[in-house]
């Protein structure tokens, strides 16, 4: 099955931050050097941050808890003060 655009695009970015990671190099002198914006650096870095951060949240939540059974627990944020 061939990949969607997409993934060929995390996969690259995901080359690029494991590169990086590895070279010791500033942000600003590494994008200068592999010929890419510093923009679609951050850009990219927080697109597979926040893809990530959203699958480990789908995997710690516990698949019995229903919506209407947490709307029951307290919950502190509904009782701070506005």
């Amino acid at each position: 099955m061939a990949k969607g655009k997409s993934e060929v695009k995390r996969n690259y970015w995901r080359a690029v931050f494991e590169r990086h990671a590895r070279g010791g190099l500033s942000i600003a002198k590494f994008c200068r050097t592999e010929g890419i914006s510093e923009s679609s650096f951050y850009w990219w870095k927080r697109i597979l941050s926040s893809s990530t951060t959203k699958a480990r949240k789908a995997e710690s939540v516990p698949r019995t808890q229903t919506t209407s059974s947490r709307r029951l627990g307290t919950n502190s944020e509904s009782h701070d003060a506005r």
